[in-house]
């Protein structure tokens, strides 16, 4: 991901995803794309989650908000990667939502 006010050796601070009012472009090395994530969510492979670790985790710090993003001309709103238990009969189908 890549933000112009940030050093490009520099993780992005939380804030500079919150402040993507318009939406953030996905980025097209990401493990998933948000076309193929149902609205109920979905569980990310370890190995997905490996190849995106950096941008999953930023996402995972504002689960309470979600992000907006824009893929292929269109706009997704509230994506944010939660953690689940999915050992647990009650745990949601989901990873990324």
């Amino acid at each position: 991901m890549y933000f112009p006010y940030v050093h490009k050796d520099e993780a992005p601070a939380l804030s500079h995803l919150l402040e993507a009012r318009n939406g953030l472009l996905w980025p097209a090395d990401a493990s998933l794309r948000l076309a193929d994530v149902p609205p109920e969510g979905l569980a990310i492979a370890s190995e997905k989650f490996a190849r995106s670790e950096r941008l999953y985790r930023e996402l995972y710090a504002t689960a309470a908000y979600g992000v907006r993003f824009v893929e292929g001309g269109f706009v997704y709103e509230g994506v944010r990667v939660l953690r689940t238990d999915a050992d647990t009969e009650s745990a949601p189908a989901g990873g990324v939502r």
